[in-house]
């Protein structure tokens, strides 16, 4: 009996060893994924104040090239009238008929005089060439100018197009994420329960050995000595024989109600059955795991009285099978959110790439 409760005492201390460490490693990954999420939601803001500030910027480059055009305009139409203005003078003076003779002749020399100053003027007058040149310079700086704004469009296009994927896949990666940290914190409550249960389990198997213990010392003590005749044993065992099925179903105060002959008789047939049992869980277990079958092992040498302790062994077993089988599934998940991160960064790569070529070939 001392055996058996030190054995429980240690597969339970095992079992909660095993559960914290799971606790702790399901803990660690809920942190480094909630990490993981923070540092995608930062950097989906500050692509997003990018994207902003690239907006901005494109809107003040629209305005100032509105008001060069505004304004070249406007000094076109100023440097367009003065001219007009002279040629309606000339025609004018030109046009005036004569009113009589005497005045005709004067009105030669005045002509004369007139058309003197009027080829002088015309040949000295500055306004037309000169208004030409600083158009045509003017008109070379804003093409050069309208050339680099281009330019800047096109790159600020091509890095909004490529924010926006990344956004677009840094968000589908957050969701993702959210989902897996749900679905842990799930399996992290269900891993609890199955902990829970499995305490209440031991105490009630340690109570009810306990309880085994206490019946048998009574009985020891309480029993008288008995004839060892053939006669005297012939109707105690004719008395008290037991047929397996009736063994199983016998409770602890009835064993109490039987004699100590008996109750050997019926431990040595449970752990026949017992061991029958084991060997078979062996066969079974050895062929999915290794350690489980050196758990049996110890347990068919240790305990060989209680066939409650070997079910609880069985199921200790397939939630050390379903811890592994979680822990691989993690294991699986972070791959995958790998690969996911890895072929989004490939393709932002690809559209900034892309972005350059046409530049570059839009500049040659």
């Amino acid at each position: 009996m001392h055996e058996i409760l030190k054995h429980l005492s240690l597969q339970d201390e095992k079992n909660k060893e095993s559960q914290q460490s799971l606790g702790q490693h399901l803990n660690s990954e809920a942190q480094k994924q909630s990490s993981l999420i923070g540092q995608l939601q930062q950097m989906v803001a500050e692509r997003e104040a990018k994207i902003k500030e690239l907006e901005e910027e494109m809107g003040l480059l629209t305005l100032q090239h509105q008001k060069k055009e505004t304004t070249e305009e406007g000094s076109s139409d100023v440097a367009d009238t003065p001219s007009s203005e002279h040629l309606e003078d000339q025609s004018f003076t030109l046009i005036k008929p004569p009113a009589s003779a005497g005045d005709h002749v004067g009105r030669i020399g005045t002509v004369s005089k007139m058309g003197h100053t009027l080829v002088e003027s015309a040949a000295t007058k500055p306004s037309p060439p000169s208004n030409s040149v600083a158009s045509g310079r003017i008109a070379d700086t804003e093409s050069s100018d309208l050339k680099v704004l281009q330019t800047q469009i096109t790159e600020y296009k091509a890095l909004c197009h490529a924010a926006e994927v990344e956004r677009d896949r840094l968000t589908e990666l957050v969701t993702v994420l959210q989902k897996r940290v749900v679905e842990s914190s799930d399996k992290v409550l269900e891993a609890e329960k199955k902990l829970q249960e499995e305490r209440r389990r031991s105490v009630i198997l340690e109570q009810r050995l306990e309880k085994m213990k206490m019946d048998a010392g009574k009985n020891a003590n309480t029993q008288k000595p008995l004839p060892r005749n053939k006669t005297g044993q012939s109707a105690n065992s004719s008395r008290h024989t037991l047929t397996a099925s009736d063994r199983k179903d016998l409770t602890a105060a009835q064993l109490s109600e039987v004699p100590l002959k008996s109750q050997i008789e019926e431990l040595t047939t449970r752990l026949v059955i017992q061991l029958d049992e084991n060997e078979a869980l062996k066969m079974f277990l050895s062929l999915r795991l290794m350690h489980s079958s050196r758990l049996l092992q110890h347990a068919t040498v240790g305990m060989k009285i209680s066939p409650l302790h070997s079910h609880r062994l069985v199921i200790q077993l397939d939630e050390n099978e379903a811890l592994k089988t979680a822990l691989e599934s993690t294991v699986n998940m972070k791959e995958e959110d790998f690969k996911l991160y890895q072929e989004t960064m490939g393709q932002v790569k690809e559209i900034f790439l892309q972005a350059l070529r046409q530049q570059k070939q839009e500049k040659n």
